[in-house]
């Protein structure tokens, strides 16, 4: 089988001769050994192997298919030898398999073919291939096929079998193209890529092939393709006389310093000269590693990485440039089209997809599976899915809190709400009634509840807005509007409409806020205990920045007179590009190098480290106060605390003005100005919107964004840069890595091509090997990366909303939700405690299940069973989801069971109740019970038993006699159940009657069936009513060993696998081991539970003591007469505990 491969871009598997990586040294002997290959995964595909004297093009074809075509060509090589690669002009251009999934036959074919022609036409091609693959000729992509390992071999026999093939079946190709020597073809690369160079798109190296061959000097090739594409772009940010690495070893000058390349090219050459280790040193750091405080700047898989390599290689340095990355998937295998599928649709919409849908996915390539997966995005499953995945990251729910509402000093700034208060508070000043304070607070609770709730959730729904209507993502900063609820917007005034909708939230303009123009614009009434609005303020047209100045946001990220909107930068950079500034740079502890008082975020180096690139976004927040509020001081000119303006003088013991402050001044003259890296904000006024934009313009956006949204879809965190070269997990950190940064690279430029499209960037991760990875072959795995793939697939433990959606869609059943409540206790009474998140004391999700969580994911199981079993038994069986294959009466070994109604009341007329049955041969039970008793003021229902009769095949007589004179017999063994006794008949005048008063009364006898064949049962009943209802007796034949092909055993051990499909998306078979398990569970909770009811306790419905399922209003829909209810209960309690079904 053979699976997609769309990971990390990785550099080309090989980089051969038609892109200038080799030299002109000939030949190498000690190619890697030559081994038969079988391949098991696929018995129909009859694979030769190399030893034959001849194979056939079309068996080559086959093994090329099963061994190389994926892990070879498309997982190492189409990144460059593709259609506009960077090895486009070469003889080895392949087709890609993207859009040919479950049918690549043809793409197969035409690739092959390149080989065969490269090896017909290049003298000694075969031994070059191999050579190049396996790092033994000099090759900018590093060895990529380690020696002595399975893939070199297999490449290895397919290059042999070919060139048997081109002996007979190329040579007519070859007479054609003449076949080149290596250096002829060298030759001829070397022309091509020169040209490219010349047009912009490569240089004359080969743009990072390797090649050092050539006739440029280290200066001329820094000048070309390093000092403009590397440090200008990249380095002079932050290693310059000024930037955050102004105390670094590597200083930079910028574009305007004249001779800047030459400058930069002395000052990186004489650093690499300082020590051996320092050219690998710069080789790491660009790539994000040896704690380097800019992060990834390039990835290893980019040209710019490759040019550095080889520059390095020109100063005559030995780095080690190849990545461990790029094998990281070798040896796995992958989740099919319609898991994929399964999984994208539960985690997009908390729903499971129907088997049409299955069904028509199977076969699909990958960009129409990544289209069906786009597709799933929409309604309300994916709205929450963007409002949760937001929300982990900005945790701006924190004020959907009981105790915290947004509200708070609205009153002060929003004259709607103000006056709404005034309002309420007027209505009730004069009641002296009891109730009216209660009154009070509840009416306003009513209005500020929904208006706190609309604006606590606006950032959150704005994302969301952008992502369903497919708006370019960048728009969740620039977008100049916010989103509102009819509530919130009754307060904001925004030019929304909601008379003409039923959406619950639009978008809209804030036009309701009014700043103080005076001491008195919004003014404290004692009398009313509320803030009143008189009038005069400053009406303002919000300059909206979408999430950044939204009230939930700025108040998320508070601030104060000395944090001076740092936190609110700090987090901007987190978020939305990537950077965590704290670790950005290393901090000294050095109580003297901090004792410096002389404002040290401005002038002491230790500090600035970080504030010069935190402090100007800082101050682009200057028109938002502490609280948030736009120029929120009296004036309404700036959010300048008083606390800066005026300054308590000691001397004179009064407050004066501090010389720092300038009237008209919006920011602090004791900060670096507002702005935005080495730009300065052109106004004050629409200093944010400005600084979003610039933002959304930076590179960094877009992997941030990727960055943003992968523990949505991952359930972990990005990987970070291993730090400490001797942790024991050191290396397969740094592959994990350096991966994830190339695949966030490639992502991001994707996501860019998109127009920004979120979606198209959700359905790319969901068909990536990332999260398609299902089984790794460690023998034929890099071990480095084979452990650093312990951190990432398929398995992932489910939020508490995902499996409070899980149960919901699997089985209907909410838990928590009743008349009394609306709201499933995971997402509110155990929400804490089974790994969720609050957004204030907790701020992670738990990844891990821990004791507790354990203790819930039982308690949620045991709690649902009953209500799950109750409600799915009392819906026809084609309506239920899990409960298709049995009813309530049907038990183990059952092989007949059915009720009968009892209308005849008398001894003079007794009604007959006859049947026909196929049995087994064997021991059986033959069970009469009553299961309808009902009593009044008045009357009392109840069943009387007269007589019974088994005739067996050719009409031997097992049993004919009146019912209670069998419970004389010694044989057949009769039991008789509490409430059952005998009754008098008086037609008969003698005790010839059985009669069951109670429910589940009645009796049971066994009797042998000595040959398999037509047994003829015979009853014959009365009874006495009693409600609306006739009495009703069950009769039910079981065999006594549970026989595996009684009908009752087949139809239990049949829904039991449904069960485990249904539940755990397991394909059991009814023999295995643990279909079995689950079935003997089932057997020893229903005898228990019969073993209760004969003795009369038969509404303890659940095996462990003390928990019992009558105080659930649910299970008065009926009793459970056969005890199956109970059983089936456990069974599913069982599976709902299991860790398939908590994790994903």
């Amino acid at each position: 089988m053979t699976f997609y491969k769309n990971g990390i871009a990785l550099f080309c598997s090989f980089i051969l001769i038609a892109c200038g990586g080799g030299g002109s040294d000939g030949v190498t002997q000690g190619l890697a050994p030559i081994v038969d290959v079988v391949d098991d995964s696929n018995p129909d595909i009859n694979l030769p192997d190399s030893n034959q004297a001849q194979t056939t093009p079309e068996q080559n074809l086959a093994f090329y298919s099963a061994k190389i075509a994926k892990p070879v060509v498309d997982n190492l090589c189409i990144s460059c030898h593709v259609t506009d690669g960077l090895a486009s002009a070469t003889r080895l251009v392949f087709q890609p398999t993207l859009a040919s999934r479950g049918n690549q036959s043809t793409t197969d074919v035409s690739n092959k073919l390149v080989f065969q022609n490269f090896i017909s036409s290049v003298e000694n091609g075969d031994f070059i291939l191999i050579e190049k693959a396996s790092g033994k000729k000099n090759h900018g992509g590093g060895t990529v096929l380690e020696p002595n390992t399975q893939l070199l071999n297999e490449f290895s026999t397919f290059i042999n079998l070919v060139k048997k093939e081109c002996v007979t079946n190329c040579a007519e190709d070859s007479s054609n193209s003449g076949t080149q020597t290596e250096s002829e073809s060298e030759s001829e690369t070397d022309n091509q890529t020169e040209n490219e160079a010349n047009n912009g798109n490569q240089t004359e190296t080969g743009s990072g092939e390797g090649n050092t061959e050539t006739d440029l000097d280290a200066s001329d090739f820094f000048s070309l393709n390093i000092s403009q594409q590397i440090i200008i772009s990249n380095c002079v940010n932050c290693h310059t006389a000024s930037g955050n690495a102004k105390d670094s070893q590597l200083i930079f000058q910028p574009n305007y310093v004249e001779n800047n390349p030459q400058l930069n090219f002395s000052a990186l050459s004489e650093y690499i000269s300082r020590t051996n280790d320092n050219a690998q040193n710069v080789l790491d750091k660009v790539r994000g590693l040896n704690d380097h405080g800019g992060g990834v700047r390039l990835t290893s898989n980019s040209v710019d990485f490759l040019n550095l390599t080889d520059f390095l290689n020109l100063l005559g340095k030995d780095v080690e440039s190849n990545s461990q990355s790029k094998t990281l998937f070798s040896g796995a295998s992958y989740l099919s089209n319609q898991e994929t599928f399964k999984r994208a649709a539960f985690l997009l919409t908390a729903s499971y997809p129907k088997q049409a849908q299955l069904d028509k996915v199977a076969n699909m390539s990958d960009s129409e599976l990544k289209q069906e997966i786009v597709s799933l995005m929409q309604g309300e499953g994916f709205h929450q899915f963007l409002i949760r995945s937001s929300n982990d990251k900005l945790l701006t729910d924190k004020w959907l809190s009981e105790w915290r509402e947004l509200v708070n000093n609205l009153d002060n700034y929003y004259p709607e709400y103000t006056n709404k208060l005034q309002e309420i508070a007027e209505k009730y000043k004069d009641e002296t009634y009891e109730d009216a304070d209660r009154l009070k607070r509840n009416e306003e609770n009513n209005y500020r509840k929904p208006v706190s709730y609309g604006l606590a959730r606006a950032p959150l729904e704005l994302i969301a807005y952008v992502v369903e209507n497919d708006k370019p993502y960048s728009e969740i900063l620039t977008a100049d509007y916010t989103m509102v609820t009819k509530e919130s917007n009754s307060v904001l005034k925004t030019d929304a409409d909601f008379s003409s909708t039923d959406k619950t939230w639009l978008p809209g303009k804030d036009a309701g806020l009014v700043r103080h123009a005076e001491n008195r614009t919004y003014q404290y009434n004692r009398d009313l205990a509320i803030m009143i609005y008189n009038g005069g303020g400053i009406e303002t047209a919000y300059p909206h920045a979408g999430i950044l100045n939204s009230l939930a946001f700025l108040r998320r990220y508070p601030s104060t007179a000395t944090n001076r909107n740092r936190a609110r930068s700090r987090w901007t950079y987190m978020h939305f590009l990537g950077l965590d500034i704290e670790k950005s740079a290393a901090r000294t502890t050095d109580p003297e190098a901090l004792s410096d008082n002389n404002n040290p975020t401005l002038n002491n180096s230790n500090c600035t480290v970080c504030h010069q690139t935190l402090d100007p976004l800082a101050g682009a927040f200057q028109n938002y106060g502490d609280e948030g509020f736009y120029r929120d001081s009296i004036g309404g000119l700036d959010s300048l605390p008083n606390s800066y303006k005026r300054i308590y003088d000691e001397d004179i013991g009064r407050w004066i003005a501090n010389e720092l402050y300038q009237d008209g001044d919006t920011w602090y003259s004791d900060m670096l100005v507002p702005g935005f890296e080495n730009d300065i904000a052109p106004t004050s006024e629409t200093s944010l919107s400005w600084v979003a934009t610039q933002i959304t313009q930076d590179e960094r956006f877009a992997s941030a964004t990727v960055k943003f949204w992968w523990p949505a879809i991952f359930a972990a965190e990005v990987a970070q840069a291993p730090s400490v070269e001797t942790d024991q997990n050191y290396q397969s950190q740094k592959v994990l890595f350096e991966a994830q940064s190339d695949f966030i690279s490639e992502q991001a430029e994707n996501f860019i091509n998109s127009n920004m499209n979120l979606k198209s960037l959700l359905a790319d991760l969901i068909v990536s090997d990332w999260f398609r990875l299902s089984t790794l072959d460690r023998e034929n795995a890099n071990p480095n990366a084979a452990e650093a793939l312990t951190q990432v697939g398929t398995e992932r433990l489910l939020t508490p909303e995902e499996l409070a959606a899980k149960t919901k869609s699997l089985t209907g059943f909410e838990w928590g939700i009743s008349q009394y409540r609306d709201v499933n206790y995971l997402m509110d009474d155990y929400l804490i405690y089974y790994g969720g998140m609050d957004s204030d004391a907790v701020t992670e999700r738990a990844r891990e299940v821990n004791s507790v969580m354990a203790n819930v994911a039982a308690t949620h199981a045991i709690e649902a069973s009953c209500p799950i079993v109750i409600s799915e038994f009392n819906q026809v069986a084609e309506a239920r989801k899990l409960f298709t294959y049995v009813e309530p009466d049907v038990v183990p070994g059952a092989e007949f069971s059915t009720e009968f109604e009892i209308n005849k009341t008398s001894t003079e007329d007794m009604q007959l109740v006859e049947f026909d049955m196929n049995l087994t041969q064997g021991s059986k039970t033959l069970s009469a019970l009553f299961v309808n008793d009902y009593s009044d003021d008045t009357s009392d229902r109840n069943v009387f038993l007269n007589y019974i009769e088994i005739i067996g095949p050719q009409n031997t007589v097992v049993v004919s006699d009146y019912a209670w004179s069998l419970t004389q017999y010694s044989e057949p063994d009769i039991e008789l159940n509490s409430c059952t006794s005998k009754r008098y008949n008086s037609a008969q005048s003698a005790n010839h009657d059985i009669a069951m008063y109670c429910n589940n009364s009645g009796f049971e006898f066994n009797w042998d069936a000595s040959v398999a064949g037509v047994y003829k049962f015979k009853f014959i009943a009365y009874a006495e009513q009693s409600g609306e209802e006739l009495a009703k007796l069950r009769l039910a034949i079981q065999d006594d060993l549970f026989g595996e092909s009684t009908t009752g055993t087949l139809a239990i051990k049949t829904n039991i696998q449904a069960l485990h499909k249904i539940l755990l998306d397991e394909h059991l078979t009814l023999d295995s081991p643990e279909l079995e398990a689950t079935y003997q569970l089932f057997v020893e909770t229903w005898q228990d539970k019969l073993n209760r009811v004969k003795s009369g306790d038969e509404r303890n419905h659940i095996v462990e003591a003390g928990t019992r399922c009558a105080n659930l209003p649910q299970w008065a829909l009926g009793y459970d007469n056969s005890g199956t209810l109970t059983a089936w209960r456990t069974v599913i309690s069982y599976l709902m505990m299991d860790y398939k079904y908590t994790h994903h």
